[in-house]
């Protein structure tokens, strides 16, 4: 059987997460109901299963390759395409559109260690500087790489992880609350309940979105400490 290229780049991920992250393995295999233990094209089987299942008109029982999820999941947090568009540059702007939701909302304690991240990392000049980036937001995938790249990769990774663990936990709040108001009222409201209920507010879908999301971050950090 054939598989799609971003399939098998998804194969290579994951194959790679299994030994250098095994606990970020065991995590996105859980999520997909799958065994840490079993064979990890399983885990892809499941990942493009679930992808089939939460983008409407999309409902396709066998699944749809990866690059369908990610080009999906991109639509869903509204990131604008051509039809160029590479799963590699739409990674790249998930990542991004997540960080700048993140940046809106910083914490005071989150705020400090980004400033005097960015400060030690070299990337503005100066303290002030990196309070205008923040603030402007500059908290993105192309100033956080030599983050990633260097010796301040091991909090760069920590403050990455609660960006993103942040914007998934508001994201299901959203929808959850969406959701709970939505069969209420009319029929045409209660109609629009189950379409949300089989779109972004769908089982599949808490499980693909957060997925997609780490992997993309997981290929941003990949990429840093590749790079010459």
């Amino acid at each position: 059987m054939d598989v799609h290229p971003s399939s098998a780049a998804l194969l290579d991920t994951l194959d790679h997460l299994r030994t250098s992250q095994p606990g970020l393995y065991r995590g996105l295999a859980s999520r997909h109901a799958v065994r840490a233990d079993a064979a990890t094209g399983l885990l892809v089987r499941a990942i493009e299963v679930d992808g089939g299942f939460c983008f409407p008109p999309f409902l396709r029982p066998a699944g749809i390759c990866y690059a369908e999820v990610v080009l999906n999941v991109a639509k869903v947090l509204e990131i604008t395409s051509g039809a160029a568009a590479t799963v590699a540059w739409l990674e790249g702007a998930i990542a991004d559109a997540v960080l700048e939701s993140h940046r809106s909302k910083l914490s005071a304690t989150d705020f400090g260690e980004w400033q005097g991240l960015l400060q030690q990392g070299g990337n503005p000049a100066s303290l002030p500087a990196a309070t205008v980036l923040l603030r402007k937001g500059g908290l993105t995938t192309e100033l956080l790489a030599p983050l990633l790249a260097g010796p301040l990769r091991a909090p760069a990774r920590r403050l990455l992880a609660r960006a993103v663990a942040g914007y998934l936990r508001r994201w299901k709040e959203q929808q959850l609350a969406a959701l709970r108001l939505s069969p209420a009222g009319p029929p045409q409201n209660r109609a629009l309940a189950l379409w949300t209920l089989q779109d972004v507010a769908s089982p599949a879908m808490f499980r693909v979105l957060p997925t997609v999301i780490e992997l993309a971050v997981l290929r941003l950090e990949a990429l840093a400490v590749s790079a010459p």
